[in-house]
């Protein structure tokens, strides 16, 4: 019987659209072929071609386009299952369809010999890699993930043993940061809530504030990604020591705008910047985070007066978390994927050394899991 194949049809390379299959025989048909597809980042002919062999499923990450962009096409052909934060997502883009089912983390879908079971990746809210098994060998796409968002690597390593064959996303695989200060972000800001005055956390993204909501509970938690503070709000907070999180970007002659300036003026105020912020509407930068926690200032031509901290989180994995994630789920065969060559094959090297063998795939390639 022909084993198990995992086909990287597209999303090898960084830039490129993610596109995956998993198939092998139908035990109660061994002339077929039972397969299933993970994310539809293609569109077009290239997904057409990759739709003319019979297809049960396809099991959507996340909503991102370079993982979605064609599950409308697909959707007009087979279910796509996906989680439910991914289908609101889905929605609010205008893209919907009736084959559009939703799955249940930690629950295990079965077609044929091949399973599907879902589990969180980190990545956005909803998002999911996926364990499949087919033939008794196991297979784990983690898509997207982000290692602080599912406390650590060791916390995942019981769910992943015995892999044959790890799909591994390596998006900043040209990116190093010191390990202890990805460990020290946690203590970086449980010392900043810790200190008087007027505080203020600036964030970028929703995921961003639930890390910092978990951490520090007594902030204030504004989920307005898009949009501003009411200019009550903004005048309460000025004249308080209350203690703020704004999330998203500052819109240009906001009241989330001017608050942010006042407090940059006083030396009394302290703020942490998580992933930088800037002008929305085609503003100036208003702030923006750079490497070892330098400011830049470019809007307001008041003094710089505030205390602040930059904390630099990812929602993807930089090139140490991705060689230690390996390192502890010790899979039999990786496949670095989703990443730049320079930085896919600088891990490779890297693990070589510890006498654990990857490859850098290109897409297009199919691999035997013997």
């Amino acid at each position: 019987m022909e084993p198990p194949k995992f086909n990287i049809i597209s999303g090898a390379s960084l830039g490129e659209g993610n596109l995956y299959s998993l198939s092998c025989p139908d035990l109660t048909r061994p002339t077929q072929e039972r397969r299933i597809l993970l994310d539809a980042g293609v569109g077009g002919p290239q997904l057409a071609q990759a739709l003319n062999s019979p297809t049960e499923v396809c099991f959507l990450s996340h909503a991102h386009l370079d993982h979605a962009i064609g599950v409308g096409e697909i959707a007009n052909d087979l279910p796509v299952l996906m989680s439910k934060n991914t289908r609101i997502h889905l929605h609010q883009n205008g893209i919907e369809s009736d084959n559009f089912q939703l799955f249940k983390f930690h629950k295990k879908y079965e077609y044929g010999d091949i399973s599907v079971l879902p589990l969180p990746s980190g990545h956005i809210k909803g998002a999911a890699m996926f364990l499949l098994e087919a033939q008794r060998k196991r297979v784990l796409y983690t898509s997207d993930f982000c290692l602080h968002a599912l406390e650590g690597v060791d916390a995942m390593s019981d769910l992943h043993e015995g892999i044959d064959l790890l799909v591994c996303e390596s998006a900043l695989s040209n990116f190093r940061v010191d390990e202890n200060d990805i460990q020290s972000n946690e203590e970086k800001l449980q010392a900043f809530c810790q200190e008087s005055g007027p505080s203020l956390i600036i964030c970028r993204t929703i995921g961003d504030l639930a890390w910092i909501q978990r951490l520090s509970p007594q902030f204030i938690k504004h989920e307005n990604c898009g949009g501003t503070l009411r200019h009550r709000d903004a005048l309460d907070y000025l004249n308080t020591e209350a203690q703020i999180i704004v999330g998203g970007h500052l819109e240009k002659d906001s009241a989330s705008e001017r608050m942010v300036e006042r407090l940059l003026s006083n030396p009394k105020a302290h703020i942490a910047l998580i992933n930088g912020v800037q002008r929305t509407k085609g503003g100036a930068k208003l702030i923006r985070f750079k490497r070892r926690s330098k400011v830049s200032w470019n809007a307001y031509q008041g003094r710089l007066r505030a205390r602040i901290m930059g904390i630099s989180l990812r929602n993807h994995p930089t090139r140490d978390e991705v060689i230690s994630f390996i390192k502890t789920i010790r899979p039999k065969e990786t496949l670095l994927v989703h990443g730049p060559d320079s930085g896919r094959y600088g891990i490779t090297k890297a693990l070589k050394k510890e006498g654990i063998h990857c490859r850098v795939p290109s897409s297009g390639q199919c691999f035997e899991l013997k």
